[in-house]
């Protein structure tokens, strides 16, 4: 799979996704679990773009230069919550006539609205990297992602 058709699946498996940050963690020296998280289902590309750093970021910071996607998990969660209606205390002037016979038209009376749901979406993206040092890998075989270019430094030709 070439490296637009990985970043391809990683957007479908974000679909309505957006990031907010990444962290990754060590699975052993040479691979990593990269964690996106988002806030709102604007962004979606982004979260894919901070795991993709985060990557390039791991993959640097411990020597390496190159480094592979191995699974790609969709780890976003909806909670819905039942919200109680709101309370409404009904309070009559003293000298007025009751026009309606219930309880809301006597002093006292009390009106709850309907409850309500709300719906909390949190998105979020696993992936799995494998890392490599130079001549390690083949840098133009696909799948292949160099951290230098996914950061945007300079990579000189070699």
């Amino acid at each position: 799979m070439g490296k637009f058709s990985v970043l391809a699946v990683c957007v479908c498996v974000l679909a309505g996704c957006a990031a907010a940050g990444a962290e990754g963690t060590m699975l052993s020296d040479n691979t990593a679990l990269i964690s996106a998280t988002g806030r709102s289902v604007e962004d979606r590309a982004e979260i894919v773009d901070n795991a993709l750093k985060e990557a390039a970021n791991v993959t640097s910071a411990h020597g390496y230069r190159y480094f592979t996607i191995i699974s790609a998990d969709n780890t976003s969660t909806s909670i819905t919550m039942a919200v109680p209606g709101q309370r409404y205390f009904v309070q009559m002037p003293g000298n007025r006539a009751a026009a309606t016979f219930g309880p809301a038209a006597y002093a006292g009376g009390m009106y709850t609205a309907p409850d309500r749901t709300v719906t909390r979406f949190k998105p979020g993206l696993d992936i799995v990297i494998q890392m490599y040092r130079q001549g390690e890998i083949d840098p133009n075989q696909e799948g292949v992602w160099t951290a230098d270019v996914v950061l945007g430094r300079f990579v000189s030709a070699q």
